[in-house]
């Protein structure tokens, strides 16, 4: 019942994108300038905001088991996507990475509060890994545009290993500085949100509903990957906390960065913005199915 009421939330922030964008209220100018603020500021912001927390040594122990699980899940994704889409590279990234930064982090801060934002940031560290690399290896068909510092200097790595440094060494900033930290973060929700719904209104539906590759990526990232990360995690001795934070991150929908690398590397950018929307919002429904078919709806 919770989820299914914060869904609806989301669902109405993203119908305030749609309806801001349609009516011309915010340009696609303003949507990147948007897009600017949630990935360079608001989520490292919320990131950094969760991880500055008290040292306790099964937080660390358990972000351990987070970072392994997941990275086991996409691969589980990446062995999925290959299988079912082995021609289409975009389709396979919209399979293998999920949107869990702009869906994912707002979601569990909802539903778990503040402190498992700290799990889900490192969900967030597998995927970006995930994304640098093999990622642009799908989007350019080439390892050769793969960049360590790339990786090295996204801004929610450095918020996570500004985070976990501070987590270890029990690092406190002057109340200024944290409340200010804390305004930035508490925008992430409402602003991603808005994007998605920004991303949403900007889909081809009719056209792209008659493309087979759409429909296999739909079910693959929204269905397929959630019931094979639930079977894993049966068999994993970690809290329902972290199972519920893991599975999140693998029912989330296809992520916000394939319409903007697609855009970048000269693909189909249209097809990669209409992933990510319809996933969206068949992930409204999908979601709950998912969690509570599983047994970790809270």
């Amino acid at each position: 019942m919770i989820l299914f009421q914060q869904i609806c939330t989301m669902f109405l922030l993203m119908a305030v994108g749609f309806i801001l964008f349609r009516t011309g209220k915010i340009t696609e100018a303003g949507s990147k300038q948007m897009s600017f603020l949630v990935l360079y500021l608001s989520t490292p912001m919320l990131i950094l905001e969760s991880m500055l927390t008290p040292f306790d040594k099964q937080r660390l122990v358990d972000g351990v088991w987070v970072l392994l699980l997941y990275s086991l899940i996409t691969v589980l994704s990446i062995l999925v996507a290959r299988l079912f889409c082995q021609k289409n590279k975009l389709a396979q990234f919209g399979i293998v990475y999920s949107n869990v930064g702009f869906m994912g982090i707002p979601l569990v801060r909802s539903l778990l509060g503040s402190e498992a934002v700290f799990y889900i940031s490192l969900v967030n560290v597998v995927t970006t890994v995930f994304c640098w690399t093999y990622g642009l290896y799908l989007m350019t068909g080439s390892w050769k545009n793969i960049s360590l510092r790339q990786i090295i200097l996204n801004p929610c790595l450095l918020a996570v290993a500004a985070g976990l440094l501070g987590f270890i060494w029990g690092v406190r900033f002057p109340q200024p500085v944290s409340q200010a930290i804390s305004a930035l973060g508490n925008l992430n929700t409402g602003l991603a949100m808005i994007l998605l719904g920004i991303y949403i209104c900007q889909t081809k539906v009719g056209t792209l509903l008659t493309q087979k590759n759409v429909w296999i990526v739909c079910l693959s990232r929204l269905l397929v990957i959630p019931m094979l990360g639930a079977a894993l995690l049966r068999f994993c001795p970690i809290s329902n906390t972290l199972r519920l934070v893991l599975l999140i991150g693998a029912c989330t929908p296809s992520a916000g960065l394939l319409p903007m690398l697609a855009q970048q590397f000269d693909q189909d950018y249209e097809f990669g913005s209409g992933v990510v929307g319809i996933t969206t919002v068949l992930s409204l429904m999908t979601m709950p199915f998912c969690l509570s078919l599983s047994g970790f709806l809270v």
